[in-house]
C-alpha cells in the first residue's frame, strides 16, 4: 500500500487541472483545508481534501458531501464578506 503524501508534499499540486494548492490552512480528523489558486478564474479559493482513510467510511463520506452541498448553496457575496472579516 502506498503512503499518502504529507500536507507539505501536496503544496504545488494541481487538482482537476484547475486548483493549485499553495498553503495548508488547517487540518482535522476528517480533512485538511488548503489555500489554493483557481488558475482558470485567477482567484484564491479554499480546497478541503478528505483524508484517505475517511473515504472508506460511508457515513463520513456522506457527511463530507453534505458539507460540500451546504457551502455550494452560499451566495458568493456572503463568502466575500466573510473573507474580509
Amino acid at each position: 500500500m502506498t503512503t499518502p503524501p504529507s500536507s507539505a508534499q501536496m503544496i504545488g499540486t494541481v487538482l482537476s487541472d484547475r486548483y493549485r494548492l499553495e498553503a495548508k490552512l488547517g487540518s482535522g480528523g476528517m480533512s485538511t483545508v488548503y489555500l489554493a489558486r483557481d488558475e482558470v478564474l485567477d482567484r484564491p479559493v479554499a480546497v478541503k481534501l478528505m483524508h484517505r482513510e475517511m473515504t472508506e467510511q460511508p457515513e463520513q463520506l456522506e457527511r463530507f458531501n453534505q458539507e460540500a452541498r451546504a457551502v455550494a448553496k452560499l451566495e458568493p457575496e456572503c463568502r466575500r464578506r466573510d473573507r474580509r472579516g
